[in-house]
């Protein structure tokens, strides 16, 4: 039997994954961030609030898929959509005057949702 949802149960489900791409794509398009003056520590600031932007993204989405979709490969959507949606975050970065596009940060994206499932596995299986 098929579970019917209203429309107030999935904005609680996939409300926040929405909200937090959101909040994703108003950050890219500002053309500077405020970082602080030294290097490295700006630096460990960008590629932290990568891993953690994407990670997070990835555990919202994977939270929504599996109150919603059928099946076993949640995961593996989850990967593939917040993959997906970080690709085009760099491609909509591209057009933002200040910011450029690498893949390396799509990497560290990617680094950051693997770490995240990990954890979620982790703490899972303990």
């Amino acid at each position: 039997m098929k579970r019917k949802w209203a429309p107030r149960q999935y904005l609680i489900c996939w409300g926040p994954p929405l909200t937090w791409m959101a909040l994703i794509f108003t950050l890219s398009s500002q053309s500077k961030l405020p970082m602080p003056p030294q290097p490295l520590v700006a630096q460990l600031l960008q590629v932290g609030g990568h891993m953690i932007a994407f990670g997070v993204l990835l555990l919202l989405l994977l939270r929504s898929m599996k109150s919603t979709w059928p099946g076993q490969k949640v995961a593996s959507w989850a990967l593939l959509v917040t993959l997906l949606y970080a690709l085009a975050d760099e491609y909509h970065q591209s057009f933002v005057p200040g910011r450029n596009a690498t893949l390396l940060d799509v990497a560290v994206d990617v680094a950051g949702m693997l770490l995240s499932l990990g954890i979620l596995t982790w703490w899972q299986t303990r």
